[in-house]
């Protein structure tokens, strides 16, 4: 397979930052296929989508992780989630990347869009959330942390904290 890694799940986008990360340390590569490296981050450009909402920024599309962490059980768990923290783990192979390829803006605004996609689900309180429900009858942050410290993680680094 082309891009033989990931999570343990088919519907998840988490998992390639440790895969991209190794792969530019040791730049492993496959003969026709180019650096791993390289295709974990083009596979995570792929899916991350750059668009101007806070909500979706840098967040990889992804449903299902309501349905085992959430508090709040809307449509059986399996609904859209924004800010999961997939935008902050993916964030970490975009920004390494960037730091190898400064004129690459693409990579800065995707990368830098999952960095700070993670943020909106801390409160005022500091209490995090696992991600904003985005069905039009709630939209509103899970009162669960769930997985926030891996999308936090994700941020951290990429700031160098």
């Amino acid at each position: 397979a082309d891009f033989p890694y990931g999570s343990e799940f088919s519907w998840d986008t988490t998992g390639q930052e440790e895969v991209a990360v190794w792969g530019a340390y040791f730049n492993a590569s496959v003969p026709g296929l180019g650096e791993l490296n390289d295709r974990v981050c083009n596979a995570i450009l792929a899916f991350d989508p750059l668009v101007p909402h806070w909500v979706y920024a840098g967040s990889a599309f992804g449903m299902g992780d309501f349905s085992n962490n959430a508090k709040w059980m809307v449509l059986s768990g399996w609904e859209r989630e924004g800010g999961h923290y997939r935008a902050g783990l993916n964030s970490i192979p975009l920004i390494e990347r960037y730091r190898r390829h400064p004129n690459d803006l693409h990579l800065l605004l995707t990368g830098m869009s999952g960095m700070l996609n993670v943020i909106p689900n801390i409160d005022s309180n500091g209490a995090p959330s696992m991600a904003f429900h985005t069905s039009p009858f709630v939209l509103d942050h899970d009162p669960n942390s769930g997985d926030h410290g891996l999308g936090f993680f994700g941020h951290s680094t990429n700031i160098g904290a």
